[in-house]
């Protein structure tokens, strides 16, 4: 939990150093942090915490924090300003902190991906969501499933998958020394 104070309490003091701008999103998925502690009031800096999706306010984010491991947590973002506003309403003052678990990122892709596959799909349910025994390709590319960044790869083209072909067996149409099934991924460019 002091860890989860500390990283949030980090992310209040950048936002504040960003308050000139007028809209502006700090997104901490590629950058490594250093955290000092310091424990703030959550309720007197925070209007709204959104956790994948859900929305928290008030005495609502102390108990949602007690909830949150932080070495599930995928992706920290303030949003401030008018894009704020026009996302959550008039009357932030201070913004909005956005944080997305692995667990959600990983639903969010699949669900994707099971809209242009119906194997993939039952792929997903024979194996109760658990992608691992998957080797993905991008364009060509296997991705390896041992690089934090493939999730992030995966989360990301959500809105730029153009196909998606499920081979159910051993493939050498990619050269992988591999026996699991593929699920090749193209993208619009």
């Amino acid at each position: 939990m002091k860890t989860l104070i500390l990283i949030f309490g980090f992310f209040l003091s950048l936002s504040q150093s960003f308050a000139q701008t007028a809209s502006n999103v700090v997104d901490t998925s590629e950058h490594p942090i250093t955290v000092t502690f310091r424990e703030p009031n959550l309720n007197d800096k925070a209007d709204l915490i959104v956790i994948d999706g859900t929305e928290f306010v008030g005495s609502q984010i102390d108990e949602a924090f007690k909830n949150l491991n932080p070495d599930n947590i995928f992706r920290v973002s303030i949003l401030k300003g008018d894009s704020a506003k026009a996302i959550y309403g008039g009357k932030l003052k201070n913004g909005v902190v956005i944080i997305i678990t692995r667990q959600f990122a990983t639903s969010q892709y699949q669900k994707k991906l099971i809209q242009f596959s119906s194997q993939y799909k039952d792929y997903l349910k024979l194996n109760k969501n658990d992608d691992s025994g998957l080797v993905y390709v991008l364009n060509g590319t296997a991705l390896d499933r041992g690089q934090p960044q493939v999730q992030r790869m995966l989360y990301g083209l959500i809105e730029r998958i153009k196909t998606v072909d499920f081979i159910g067996k051993f493939s050498e149409r990619f050269n992988l020394n591999n026996p699991k099934p593929i699920v090749v991924i193209t993208t619009k460019q």
